[in-house]
């Protein structure tokens, strides 16, 4: 599907990665779209699109029920990392079942597969993600 946007990146530096395939070098949206909308227990756990200098984002669950995060690659060589959610005034603790095992995370931040294509649409687009997704920062994990 094209949107007319004009794109940001040299397509050639993005890589699809994804729990059942090879990773995939310079996908098309289309590729992009496929695997992210069919996330569940018989096709891919997870996916991630990556660009080296701009970061990634990758989501894992299945379709009704998934986590996206957005690492996003600083200037400096350093990264924030952040997992996405929607607004809202009670974000309980709560979890998701992925290929990886259980996730912690809030319960604002289950995403269904529609939001996670909005926000990989984004990144493939900008290397950027929606503004109305909240992001709550949890790069210290990745550093201890």
């Amino acid at each position: 599907m094209d949107t007319g946007m004009t794109m940001n990146h040299d397509s050639n530096e993005l890589l699809l990665e994804t729990e059942k395939a090879a990773p995939q070098s310079s996908p098309t949206w289309a590729d992009v779209e496929a695997v992210v909308s069919s996330l569940g227990p018989r096709s891919n756990g997870y996916a991630t699109l990556s660009h080296p200098a701009r970061g990634y984002v990758q989501v894992a669950g299945a379709r009704l029920r998934l986590t996206v995060e957005f690492r996003e690659q600083l200037p400096t060589g350093d990264f924030r990392h952040y997992v996405l959610g929607r607004e809202s005034d009670q974000s309980k603790d709560a979890s998701v079942n992925t290929a990886a095992g259980m996730i912690k995370l809030k319960s604002n931040e289950i995403l269904t597969a529609s939001a996670a294509v909005d926000v990989f649409r984004s990144f493939f687009d900008t290397q950027t993600v929606p503004a109305q997704y909240t992001r709550r920062e949890t790069t210290q994990m990745f550093k201890e």
